[in-house]
């Protein structure tokens, strides 16, 4: 990628210099988890982001908290956690330049399988498209280049299913890992990731965890380990430090620029990074590939 098409992404569509991204490039992003509670202010701040986004959401739309439902599995503490996002907050994602969310995870079946019936219709009411089994992988098209967002819960995916789901996946796969806070992957999510990039996929994230992961480069693909949180209204999660990808996808390998952001928390919206140098040296500290000048993935 040349310097002006860095400079381009860095000041947005629509920049100054007149610049915009080659024909035939996808220009989006990825974050990590979300869940919007009842809060209905801004979802990101100064982050100047360009393209659409795709991020995980963390439970249900639903009217108002209610108890958990049977078929739920999310846990704290040995105490069974349930999530609800309001539908009035899916605003929030739309402003933030989302337009694909996963919700493939641990908190899908929060309400049971008729809540999930409730946020498909929530979401694609709003213009919103979910992600993942078996509602499809979104393909979203841009500048002449379509680009498919598969988003996967890795929770009792045996590797002949999973292998079978990650055959109609797209070229971004996003990972929901159910666990701790933990800074290094699973034995099941290293096996998950070398599926996806075999089945084709060209960035594959992780989420769940809401911690830190490395970003490694390998061959023609970019992995990144763990997203983090992005904005997390629920008081389940005090992990402030995360992480977006910004992308360009075209036929070459995918150009990729690490943005380290303080996640917004209680409902407040997430940030750049207060200290970003503290975020790179942990990045590398973990086995990062290098990552240089603003955060451009080398």
């Amino acid at each position: 990628m040349t310097r002006l098409s860095r400079r381009c992404l860095l000041l947005g569509a629509g920049a100054s210099l007149g610049c915009a991204p080659t024909p035939g490039t996808f220009v989006g992003w990825v974050g990590g988890d979300v869940h919007l509670g009842r809060a209905m202010g801004p979802l990101l701040v100064g982050l100047g982001l360009v393209g659409p986004g795709f991020v995980n959401l963390e439970g249900p739309v639903a009217e108002r908290p209610a108890p958990c439902h049977q078929a739920a599995r999310s846990t704290q503490g040995g105490l069974r956690r349930c999530l609800a996002n309001a539908p009035g907050g899916l605003v929030r994602l739309l402003r933030a330049g989302i337009e694909v969310v996963g919700i493939a995870n641990n908190h899908a079946l929060d309400r049971g399988p008729e809540g999930r019936d409730t946020t498909l219709r929530a979401l694609r009411g709003v213009g919103l498209a979910p992600s993942g089994a078996p509602w499809g992988a979104p393909r979203i098209v841009q500048r002449g280049r379509g680009v498919a967002f598969t988003s996967v819960d890795l929770h009792g995916q045996g590797p002949d299913r999973l292998r079978d789901e990650l055959s109609r996946a797209g070229e971004v796969v996003a990972f929901h890992v159910t666990g701790p806070p933990s800074y290094l992957p699973t034995p099941e999510l290293r096996e998950a990731v070398d599926l996806a990039l075999a089945a084709g996929a060209r960035v594959v994230v992780a989420h769940g965890s809401h911690a830190l992961g490395a970003v490694e480069r390998r061959g023609g693909a970019v992995i990144a380990w763990g997203l983090g949180n992005l904005a997390f209204a629920c008081d389940c999660t005090e992990e402030r430090d995360g992480l977006l990808l910004q992308l360009e996808l075209d036929d070459a390998p995918p150009r990729v620029r690490v943005i380290p952001i303080d996640a917004g928390l209680g409902g407040a919206p997430a940030t750049p990074a207060s200290d970003p140098a503290l975020t790179f040296e942990l990045l590398a500290a973990l086995g990062s590939s290098p990552i240089g000048d603003a955060g451009w993935l080398s």
